[in-house]
């Protein structure tokens, strides 16, 4: 009995060093993820109160849009494209924001996808979107989106002035509906102070 327990405290005596070693590896790994995701996200912060892109594009519909488009109204601007998971969990969410502020002439959705139009299409009747949809080229999605990835999305003011930056999405439900609701409430703020 006396020799098992000897044996079993060698053991760990051996083993917790390199336990120990490879959990303060682990965690300096982690950490520098996380300090990496911090100093991404603080770059994308930078862009909040800077004018967003030119660009142009057309609609699904064939209507032609571009950064003029967005004086005057509050924006909502989505990237998204058809195999990102989060991009559709957060489809029916930004279905019920499009439709709750679809009244209000202050107020415009424009969704870009870096899909083909006729591959746009699909997604738009699969997932009943309601808003407008762009198609521009995987590149451009990325120089509008501060390479920030999909989903993401960005709020403008009636000048063209960024608002927010969102960027990343969920699969939960509930994270997806809190995180619209804050977009939501930023517009809705925004609305009330311009009218």
């Amino acid at each position: 009995m006396k020799k098992k327990a000897l044996l079993i405290a060698f053991i760990f005596c051996l083993f917790t060093p390199a336990v120990f070693s490879q959990t303060l590896f682990n965690l300096s790994k982690s950490h520098k993820v996380d300090s990496l995701y911090l100093e991404m996200e603080r770059k994308l912060q930078d862009n909040v109160g800077k004018q967003f892109p030119k660009f142009g594009a057309e609609t699904l519909n064939g209507e032609s849009v571009t950064e003029n488009n967005l004086k005057g109204k509050v924006t909502l601007i989505n990237f998204w494209f058809e195999y990102c998971s989060p991009c559709i969990a957060e489809f029916d969410t930004l279905n019920d924001l499009f439709v709750h502020f679809k009244g209000n002439k202050k107020f415009q959705f424009l969704s870009f996808s870096s899909d083909t139009s006729e591959s746009a299409k699909i997604s738009v009747e699969k997932y009943h979107l309601l808003f407008p949809v762009l198609c521009i080229p995987e590149a451009e999605c990325f120089r509008l989106n501060y390479n920030s990835g999909f989903p993401t999305s960005i709020i403008v003011d009636e000048t063209g002035k960024i608002l927010v930056i969102k960027s990343g999405g969920s699969l939960d439900k509930k994270m997806i509906q809190a995180e619209i609701q804050k977009l939501a409430a930023v517009i809705e703020q925004h609305l009330s102070e311009n009218k």
